[in-house]
């Protein structure tokens, strides 16, 4: 009982980082640049090679928030390999953002730029969700 009441929390938490980095990703650029002459670009969901990697991204959190809720609602009933799919996906969230981090850096080299909610979104709350998946993945491994 004690277990599932862990379980359910880190499951809460892994849900709340997920939906959080999906909404952040979704709704915020995820970088800017002033090139000058009050000209501001933005990289958003949707738009470009980028655009496209970040509805990606955050289908990928979207799907982590779904894995997190059946785990709320019945952790008896949790299987290992899917919540390992819950431990690789937030990491490979993570990896895209630092991998935009880089992508950003080199297109928008000789302007200045900086990183937007978006990119926060993509990497804080990703790297939590690994970590509350890990910690439910460790503790199934202690009920088996």
């Amino acid at each position: 009982m004690v277990e599932d009441l862990g379980i359910r929390i880190s499951a809460f938490l892994a849900f709340a980082a997920s939906l959080t980095s999906a909404i952040l990703m979704l709704v915020s650029p995820i970088f800017g640049a002033y090139w000058g002459y009050g000209i501001y670009v933005y990289v958003v969901a949707g738009v470009g090679d980028q655009g496209s990697l970040i509805i990606v991204a955050a289908v990928f959190m979207i799907l982590c928030a779904l894995l997190a809720l059946i785990t709320i609602a019945v952790p008896e009933r949790l299987n290992r390999k899917i919540m390992i799919l819950g431990v690789i996906l937030p990491l490979v969230v993570f990896i895209l953002g630092l991998a935009g981090l880089g992508i950003a850096y080199d297109e928008f080299s000789g302007h200045e730029w900086w990183p937007e909610a978006g990119f926060y979104g993509s990497v804080i709350p990703s790297l939590l969700a690994f970590i509350f998946f890990l910690i439910i993945l460790v503790k199934m491994r202690k009920r088996e």
